[in-house]
């Protein structure tokens, strides 16, 4: 955000200068470009055969990217001098305030903080505080202004910059959600997005709700941090309404009306649980809840997360919905599930086991950046019909494996022979609690007791190492 004393201190004039040469620039490769494409026209009676066709087919291909890049620039160009508008004009009501209260003993601080002098008449002092008060919405104008036009700005040239930046822009095609999901996957990463699987992060990552199915309000996006495995790409779970209304009361809640997608947005859930191990990142993400009558609600998912050094990771969620009438906790209905994602081996996608609610829908991809979604589950609601919520989701059912693989988060101890079990004693794996986009809590790797090796007959039950 734009402080006063930044907008007092600022000078326009380098700003101006960038655009005029970002507006330079822009000609200058639009002229070359049109050389370029003009030098590939070669004409059939000058130079012929397979270097004239060698030639002419490598500078077919050069053009194109000159003319994205000049459009890059012209853009910039524009944005910036929007921007020198702007904030000149923010600058010209500090000026007006400043006016306002000159010779009236009322002083403007470094900060923008309006103060009036002690006087000994009432009148002047009701002047001086009518005064101030206009001063001070003067500055409030100003620094509004000034920050709209900062961050629409940093919109226009971070999706020029992302363009420019990658020649196969993965990301979406409109500027402004490019650069909305670009600045929220800046705030947790530190970086911009630039491969396939970063913008698939970043769209979760982005709480805007663009579908009118979720009612205009922000998602609850909440995020923690594992040790990073590149090259084995991100683990995608969608939990959805598969029907377009569901029973509550006293209204109907709206569903997502819509069945298995490998290509599902994340505004298309109602709960997303995102693995990226590119980038290290858990993601859970819960969208507003509306009902028939309108209202919008949102609430906040529950998630626990933990880590084991051969790269499971350990899922505990809770999402409850917000128009749940009060005892639905009690009776355990709400969006629930203790899974794990363990990394494929080999050319093998990822496996979740786990424990899942009856209800809702639930489904599962890996995406890699070199080839093609990979289905890992589709488990389908037990009851699609505008019952199911209240039917299913007190009860639960195993995937994969069932619980398992969950074991290696646990210590165990042996009883005699081949026989195992939990350590009541011990303490448990350590877990965080998904957080702050900004400012994710990370992980701590646990190391399962007999290492990488399961019990064959019980998946995740250490077959030996040390023991407790």
């Amino acid at each position: 955000m734009v402080t006063y004393s930044q907008l007092v201190n600022m000078d326009t004039s380098k700003l101006s200068g960038a655009a005029e040469a970002a507006g330079g620039l822009s000609s200058t490769l639009s002229t070359r470009a049109g050389e370029v494409q003009t030098s590939a026209q070669i004409p059939g009676g000058m130079w012929a055969g397979v270097d004239a066709s060698a030639a002419s087919g490598l500078l077919e291909t050069q053009p194109s990217p000159l003319f994205d890049a000049s459009d890059v620039f012209r853009s910039s160009r524009a944005a910036l001098e929007d921007l020198v508008v702007d904030l000149e004009a923010a600058k010209t009501k500090l000026t007006d305030a400043q006016d306002l209260v000159a010779g009236t003993g009322i002083t403007i601080g470094p900060d923008g903080t309006v103060t009036t002098p002690v006087v000994e008449s009432a009148t002047a002092a009701d002047r001086n505080a009518q005064l101030a008060q206009q001063a001070r919405e003067l500055i409030d104008e100003a620094l509004k202004l000034a920050d709209h036009a900062d961050q629409t700005a940093v919109s226009t040239l971070t999706t020029a910059g992302l363009r420019m930046n990658a020649p196969d822009f993965a990301g979406p095609t409109d500027p402004g959600i490019a650069a909305a999901q670009a600045e929220a996957f800046r705030k947790t990463l530190g970086r911009l997005p630039m491969s396939e699987t970063d913008w698939q992060l970043a769209a979760a990552l982005d709480p805007t709700s663009r579908l009118d199915k979720n009612g205009g309000q922000d998602a609850v996006v909440a995020v923690g941090r594992i040790t990073p495995r590149p090259g084995e790409g991100l683990v995608r779970i969608g939990l959805y309404i598969p029907s377009s209304e569901v029973f509550n009361l006293p209204n109907y809640d709206k569903g997502d009306n819509r069945g298995m997608n490998p290509n599902f947005s994340p505004e298309d859930t109602r709960v997303t649980l995102y693995v990226d191990y590119e980038t290290g990142t858990v993601l859970a993400r819960q969208n507003p809840s509306v009902d028939t009558s309108g209202e919008v609600r949102v609430g906040t998912p529950e998630v626990q997360v933990q880590e084991s050094t051969n790269g499971a990771v350990r899922i505990q969620y809770d999402a409850a919905n917000p128009f749940a009438p009060p005892g639905s906790d009690v009776t355990g209905h709400s969006v629930k599930g203790d899974i794990t994602v363990t990394p494929g081996t080999g050319d093998d996608a990822p496996r979740i086991d786990g424990t899942i609610g009856d209800y809702p829908a639930f489904e599962a991809y890996h995406d890699t950046n070199d080839g093609p979604t990979t289905t890992i589950i589709q488990d389908p609601a037990d009851n699609e019909g505008t019952f199911g919520p209240l039917i299913e989701l007190p009860t639960n059912h195993e995937i994969g494996a069932g619980q398992g693989p969950a074991t290696q988060f646990q210590q165990w101890r042996p009883l005699s022979g081949e026989y195992w079990q939990v350590d009541p004693t011990a303490p448990p794996a350590p877990s965080i609690d998904l957080g702050d986009p900004a400012n994710p809590p990370k992980a701590t790797p646990y190391e399962p007791f007999g290492g990488d090796s399961v019990h064959p007959d019980v998946p995740g039950v250490p077959s030996g190492g040390p023991m407790i």
